[in-house]
């Protein structure tokens, strides 16, 4: 994260954006603000390129919860 965070302040100063820090959680390499459309884009793309039959980000949020009760996290953390 921390190589993240001098990434992003380094390319605000070459790009000049005016982007807020707290803005966005996702962007480009120019900073510009990746949309929810991209995103689902993105994952089609994906699930075209590999024959995947469903695949969302859904299901990557029900997987990731799947792998943190398996690993020992509470139930409770979890819902969190």
């Amino acid at each position: 994260m921390e190589s993240f965070k001098s990434w992003y302040v380094e390319s605000k100063k070459i790009y000049g954006n005016d982007l807020n820090d707290e803005d966005y959680i996702f962007i480009t390499a120019n900073l510009d603000p990746i949309s929810s459309s991209y995103l689902m884009k993105m994952f089609n793309a994906l699930k075209n390129k590999h024959q995947i039959e469903r695949f969302s980000a859904h299901i990557l949020r029900h997987t990731y919860v799947s792998i943190l009760i398996a690993e020992g996290v509470a139930i409770t953390t979890t819902i969190e």
